[in-house]
């Protein structure tokens, strides 16, 4: 993960930031998060999210594919765990 903490499936706490439903990352410290908490959250919270945030930038996300869709999700997911890293920069509008 270099050199940054993760939980569950790969969540930073730049994922798990407390906002919109989902937990701090500082919840599970030194705490173990299940696989049914990791999926559940995954498929509940962050994967929402991350929908909430394209569809707001992305005028088509809805007329994508579902695999076209799970792809930009999954995407935007490495993106943000990139940058939490500053191992890249990415000019946004």
């Amino acid at each position: 993960t270099g050199g940054v903490p993760t939980i569950g499936y790969g969540f930073t706490a730049m994922v798990l930031d407390g906002k919109d439903g989902r937990p701090k990352f500082s919840d599970y410290k030194n705490k173990e998060m299940t696989k049914e908490e990791a999926n559940d959250l995954l498929v509940n919270k962050i994967v929402p999210y991350f929908e909430s945030q394209l569809r707001n930038k992305l005028d088509d996300y809805d007329s994508l594919a579902d695999n076209q869709r799970a792809a930009i999700v999954d995407l935007a997911y490495r993106f943000k765990r990139l940058t939490e890293r500053k191992q890249c920069c990415i000019a946004t509008r």
